[in-house]
């Protein structure tokens, strides 16, 4: 029996963090493991002895093993879910393409995307802010653009030495990385990477 318990208890509390599939049927065997608890707890406390009455002589009630079994079974399956959960990546969500040949994206999916040296992500999200701002012309895009980048937390903006070239170069402080938004195809905009 303890056997069979130890083994319930790796099993549920056992988290993939890199299969989908992994973690759905984790989470669904962590589920069992809780209810499966839960009935255990009942079936233990169902036939609970009666209060003595004042001048009889007490029932001796036994402590079931039961009941601690089930008990470590919901621990365990309260355990197991919450490291599945913790250990879940979180993703930036995929970009959606138009079928006018546009490419949209959360502006706020830029950081997390110019974090994980997503090209693609974060110059959806630039031109999904700037169509949203309705900036197609080259000033427009560039002045929108270089506000906008100001104020996000991951990058910060360098000055520009050449004024007749449209472009806002940037980097990212943690990393080190420098990169540039060629707003010269507004609403296009292409991002490189220096």
């Amino acid at each position: 029996m303890r056997a069979l318990v130890v083994t319930l208890a790796i099993t549920t509390s056992a988290c993939i963090p890199h299969s989908a599939k992994g973690r759905k049927i984790a989470k669904y065997s962590e589920g069992a493991a809780i209810l499966t608890g839960i009935v255990m707890q009942f079936v233990a406390n169902a036939g609970e002895c009666m209060a003595p009455r004042p001048g009889t002589l007490g029932e001796e009630c036994e402590d079931g093993k039961l009941d601690y079994i089930g008990l470590g079974l919901i621990l365990a399956g309260l355990a197991g879910f919450a490291a599945t959960t913790i250990v879940t990546p979180i993703d930036p969500p995929e970009p959606f393409v138009d079928p006018d040949g546009w490419v949209w994206a959360a502006p706020l999916s830029f950081c997390a995307a110019i974090w994980a040296n997503n090209t693609h992500q974060a110059e959806a999200a630039l031109q999904t802010y700037m169509r949203s701002l309705g900036a197609t012309t080259t000033l427009n895009a560039e002045e929108s653009l270089h506000a906008w980048l100001s104020r996000q937390p991951c990058v910060a903006i360098e000055e520009s030495t050449d004024a007749s070239r449209p472009l806002i170069t940037f980097k990212v402080p943690q990393r080190e990385q420098r990169w540039s938004v060629d707003v010269s195809t507004a609403p296009f905009v292409i991002l490189l990477a220096n």
